[in-house]
Order: structure tokens, then sequence, then C-alpha cells
């Protein structure tokens, strides 16, 4: 009896389709969150499973294919499951997320925005433009952002098992390459971190892409060449990573011994290298400029070890690292790695004439992973596990094809070998699990990496980053410090530093830290606006505003600037240009209640109590706890003798701030209004202990003294 084909694939579709409407609705809805992951994670593999199910007479088929890539997706869904209870860390997910105005919104300007130019020097518009859809589903909900990372991956391992089906007859090594790239600890800083959402999505088009092209391979139809090239166009709008498609496809025709002439395959892949070069030079357009104090020939060496301890790592799977930082001078080890690169490049040459599988695992892992080998340096790190996320799976083949080459060449120890490699499958699971927990907070993270490089200056600023969010000052004082200390040019250590001395009142300290760390890096937004705050506090009032035109003219989309620039202007009375600076910063970041707050109070200071009145109420909707917004109110509709209300309000601010002296002394004038003083009085007497002196006035006039 057959399985009806098309019964099984609508019932996929169908529930393809749950899914989505899940995926993009469900996490509105508090206390759903985990149940709908759970959901999802377990039936994305089930909706593989039914799409691309070989239809055979069940009696007649003793092929299990199906079944061995159903249950490594279950795996992978199951081993990541812990990452959906993470949350952000404290490396880049703030840029990428939690303070990322793009994200907040399907507005004109910000499609514009996200499309129109590179974000953290990085021309990567698809991958923000997920994060916007995370954001619409979810908000800052960190589960969806780490569902989201979850399920690229297990699809990547489906497009992926569906590329080496194509390619390789023998099934084991399709199989344990898929297992290996799904379930290997290499993977997990792709995956377990949001900020990576990049590298998972770029890997979806690649992957596509190649899909696509092996399709075309097989049918010679135009239509499968058109898709392929779109995919690889979208891979590189996801990440510029993905530029090595374009050889790539040369080495696939070569171990499907594909027979063209050149002419075809000039016009086949013009477009693939067409966009492969125009996005080399976005790269080199868009770097940052964060690279190594090495010599040419160190940065060389370096390189030749950079890609042996890739290769190593993906077998020997220990050592890995979120900070690979570079090593203080050349050792006998960085040779001898550059010595093994050099060797692999001849037996990969050599390997072109005698085994087809074994050149095309060795070069596919080669070609994706050269440009990351810092020869022409665009980061200031050695190496980073992230950039190994597709080139593995041509170490990941070759382990494969080692697999079926042992047990065809020691026939009598088969049953030893498997279990070898069931055992080195196991071993993974473990490591990864392990590396997952890692991920969990930004304090295990960072510990993680200075158990490894205990001097690595980054590592420990943002450790202290982390302590500082904790509230654990004195840690993270030591962390800046010892950060400083290792690397006196890191200008970020400095601006946090800065940022925790003008916490606790010691401006002073605090200052110069802003103004070091502007010398090293004179383009620090951050610096500035907290410079700048310092210096409004001491009554420099033109210093301060240069500040903060520095900020914006660096950084014209931080609320932040305009936020703070409009405080000084409402502090001198320029309540127009206060008003200006605060509706820049709402159209910048529409969701920001401080610039809704602080906007309604110069509304009302310049006369206009019913603009005031919408925009507190707007800051309100958007933050249900913010305090100041319920005494603002309070006190207009005191002014406009709606007493009830205006009580309300004082009363609900009170709740929030149980020590809020203004809000006490409003609520008692509103009593007094009302002919109640019997209740205005204990409100007065509270503010006065507060220490509000005109509470005291207050007390004498309706209270019988203090």
């Amino acid at each position: 009896m057959k399985l009806d084909t098309m019964k099984l694939k609508y019932a996929a579709l169908g529930l393809l389709l749950i899914m989505g409407i899940l995926y993009l609705f469900a996490f509105k809805t508090e206390g759903v969150n985990w149940f709908v992951s759970v959901l999802i994670l377990v039936s994305l593999p089930v909706v593989l499973l039914l799409f691309n199910f070989k239809f055979a007479e069940k009696k007649k088929s003793k092929d299990y294919t199906q079944w061995y890539w159903f249950g490594i997706l279950m795996a992978t869904a199951m081993v990541y499951l812990p990452a959906l209870a993470h949350g952000f860390s404290n490396w880049d997910d703030p840029d990428y997320v939690l303070s990322n105005r793009l994200i907040r919104g399907f507005t004109i300007e910000n499609l514009v925005a996200i499309f129109n130019g590179p974000f953290k020097g990085m021309y990567q518009p698809l991958s923000i433009l997920s994060l916007q859809i995370d954001y619409f589903a979810a908000g800052l909900n960190p589960v969806h952002h780490h569902l989201t990372n979850i399920l690229l991956h297990i699809l990547n391992t489906f497009l992926l098992f569906s590329i080496l089906s194509k390619i390789f007859q023998k099934k084991e090594i399709v199989m344990i390459a898929t297992l290996l790239f799904a379930i290997h600890p290499v993977q997990v800083e792709s995956v377990a971190w949001v900020t990576e959402r990049k590298n998972v999505l770029f890997a979806l088009f690649y992957l596509l892409s190649l899909l696509q092209y092996l399709k075309y391979s097989e049918s010679g139809k135009s239509k499968f060449l058109i898709w392929s090239l779109l995919g690889f166009a979208l891979s590189l709008l996801a990440k510029p990573q993905g530029v090595m498609l374009a050889p790539v496809l040369l080495l696939v025709d070569y171990v499907m011994n594909r027979q063209i002439n050149i002419k075809k395959q000039v016009i086949e892949k013009a477009g693939f290298f067409a966009l492969a070069l125009a996005a080399g030079l976005l790269v080199f357009y868009f770097s940052e400029g964060e690279t190594s104090e090495t010599t040419t020939v160190q940065q060389i060496i370096f390189g030749g070890f950079a890609f042996s301890k890739y290769l190593i790592q993906l077998i020997i799977p220990v050592g890995f690292s979120a900070i690979y930082p570079y090593p203080e001078s050349l050792e006998i080890i960085h040779y001898i790695g550059f010595a093994f690169f050099l060797s692999t490049l001849v037996l990969g040459l050599w390997m072109f004439k005698k085994d087809r599988t074994v050149a095309f695992a060795y070069w596919f892992f080669m070609l994706n992973i050269v440009l990351l080998l810092q020869f022409v340096p665009v980061s200031y790190f050695l190496m980073a596990d992230r950039y190994n996320y597709i080139p593995s799976i041509g170490i990941f083949i070759l382990l494969g094809w080692l697999f079926v080459f042992l047990r065809e060449k020691y026939r009598e120890s088969k049953k030893t070998i498997t279990y070898a490699y069931a055992l080195f499958a196991i071993v993974l699971l473990v490591i990864t699990t392990g590396r997952i927990q890692v991920w969990g907070d930004s304090l295990r993270l960072w510990n993680d990496v200075l158990d490894k490089y205990p001097n690595q200056a980054e590592a420990l600023n943002n450790r202290g980053f982390a302590y500082y969010f904790q509230g654990d000052y004195e840690k993270a004082l030591a962390d800046y410090n010892q950060a400083i200390k290792i690397d006196p040019g890191f200008s970020t250590s400095y601006v946090n530093r800065g940022t925790l001395l003008m916490d606790n009142n010691k401006n002073d300290w605090a200052l110069k830290d802003f103004t070091k760390a502007l010398e090293i890096y004179p383009k620090h937004a951050t610096a500035y606006i907290n410079r700048g705050i310092i210096l409004k506090q001491e009554g420099k009032t033109e210093e301060a505003l240069s500040d903060f035109n520095h900020a914006i003219l660096l950084d014209p989309l931080m609320a932040e600037s305009y936020i703070n620039r409009g405080a000084l202007y409402a502090e001198i009375g320029k309540f127009e240009q206060s008003i200006s600076d605060y509706s820049m910063a709402i159209e910048v970041d529409p969701q920001n209640a401080m610039a809704y707050s602080n906007r309604g109070l110069s509304y009302a200071r310049n006369g206009n109590e019913t603009a005031a009145m919408v925009d507190f109420n707007r800051c309100i909707d958007i933050d249900p706890n913010f305090t100041d917004a319920y005494s603002n109110r309070g006190f207009i509709r005191y002014k406009t003798g709606r007493y009830s209300e205006a009580i309300a309000d004082f009363s609900y601010a009170i709740k929030l701030n149980p020590d809020f002296a203004n809000a006490f002394m409003n609520r008692g004038l509103a009593y007094i209004a009302m002919g109640n003083a019997n209740q205005a009085c204990p409100d007065f007497q509270r503010a006065y202990q507060l220490g509000l002196a005109a509470a005291g006035e207050q007390m004498n006039k309706y209270c019988g003294g203090k």
C-alpha cells in the first residue's frame, strides 16, 4: 500500500502554516512562550519529514534514511532547547536588538535605513530585517529571538542533508556529515548567540542556492540556475561571508563529474562571480578598520596557524572560546601550524587526481575559510567559532568518507569503527550541551573566555559590564581597571568605568575617563553624551552643549543625545528648542518613554498643557511604570481642577516610588483643594521628612505647624 503523497504534503503545509501563525503572533500573549517554543521546535522536524518522505511501498522498502535524518533533526531541537531559557548577552546583542531602533517598526524610514548602508561595519540588511520581524512578533522577548536561530539551524541541517544526498551515493557519508553539522560544539556560537542571526541566515540562503544549482545540474532547466543566483544574492544580503559560493560551484561540477565546456561555465557562473566581487568590495568599503598590530610575515604565519586550529577543533573538539586573541609573539606552535597548513595544501592538490570526495571535502573547507584567516587583517581577533559554521561541512564530509573507508578496509572491525563514531557523537553532544550553557548569560560567557585567556581586555571589560548590570560595582570597577591596565588604548573600558564612577557621584574621575576615551577614539558618541551630562551638572552649559552636538553629529540616530540636549535647553528656558529635540528623539525611537515624558514637561512649562497631557498619556502607554509621567500628569490635572484624577495619579506615582517627595506634596495640595486637610497633612509631613522644605510651609499654613 502506497502512502498518499499529496495528503502528506498538504498536512506538512498545514502544520507549517499553523507554526507560522504561532511564531508571529503567539508571543504577544504572556505565558505561552515556552509552550509555543517547544511545540514549534518539535513540529519543524515533523513538517520536514512529511514534506520530504520517500513515498514507496512500506513492505518492500527497507530504506530508513528518512527516519535517520528525522532523528538528527529531533536531536538538534532537543540539544538546543536549553538555549530558549537564555537572555540576551552584553556582547553586541544591545546594538543588534536591545538598542537598535531600526528593528522597532516596519516604517519606510527604517526599511530605507536598513538597506541604505552598513550596520556595525557590515552590509547585512536581511539579517537586520529578520530581527525586525522578531521584534514585531515578540518585542524584546529573548525566547523568540533564540527560537528563530534554532529553527534556522534545523532548516540548515535539513538543507545540508538534501544537498549531500544529491552529491554522494554513500548514505553513510550523508548521515555522518549531517549529524556532525547539527550537533558539533563549533556551531553553538552561531546558534546560541542572538547577534549571529546573520550567520545562520546567510547559511540558509547559501545552502538553498547550492541545492538549486544541483537541481539545475541534474535537469539543465534554467529556472533552477536563476533560483540559485537569487539565493546567492540573498545570502550576501544577510552576510557577505557567502562570497565563496561562486568558486564552490566549480567544485560541485568537479565532484559531480559534470562535463561542460569553458564557454558554458563562463555563462553559468558569470552572475555568481559578479555578485561575489561586488560583495567583496563592499566588505572593504564598509570595514571599520579593526586590525591587529602584527607584521605581514606574522599575519601570514598566524593565518596558517588559525587554519590548522579551525581544522583540528572539528576533530578534537576542545578549547572553544567566544574570543581568540592574537598571541603576543610567534612561538614554535604557530610555525608548526603554518607548516601543517602548507602540507594540507599540497595534499589537497594531489587529491584532485586521487579521490574526488576527499578533494571536494578539503577544498570546500579551504575555499570557505580562506578569506577568514586574516591574511589580509580585517579583525583584531585571530579566529572565531562562527566563521567555521559553513566551512566545517567539508571536514564533516571527510569524516564521513573516512568512516566508509575504514569499514571497507577493515571489515572485521566494522562494529568497533561504528562504536567509535557513536562514542564521538555522544562526546560532541556532551560538549555542545556544555557550550550552550556557557552562552546562558554574560557572566558565564566572559568567565569562560577569561579562564582560557586571563589577559583579554575586551572580555574583562564585558565581564565588568555584566557585574555593573547586576549592581556589583566593586567587581565591575576591578575588571575595568584591569582591562585598562592590560590595554590602555581600549576606549570602551574608559567609557564604562566613567559611567560607573558617574553613577557613584565621582564626577571628577568620570570626567577624566570620558576625556581619555575621546583622546583615544574621538568618534565615541556615548563618551560625549556622558561628559556632556557632567558638564551640564557643573553649570558649564556651553561645553555641555558642544558635547551633545558632537554626539549628534557622530550618531544622528541616538535618541539619548537629543534627550540630553533637550534637557539642557529646557533648563535654560529654551522650551521650543527643547521640544524640537525631544521630537527628534521620538522620531528616532518612537518607543522612547523618556522622550515623551520630557517633551510633555516642556510643553507644560511652555503653556501648552493639552499637548503635555497627550505626551504623558503616551509615555504611560509605553511604560506603565514611568513614575514621573504620573506625577506630571497629576500636576496638570490638579491645575485644571480635576482633583480626584490628580490624586489618583499622585497615589500611583507614590506606589511606584514610596520616597517620591514631590508626589506627596502635590497630593497634599490636591486634598487641600478638595477641603480635606486631614488627608493632606500626613502627605505634607511625609514630603517634609523626605527633605522637601516647601512642604514645611504648607504644614504651617494648613496643619498648625511642623
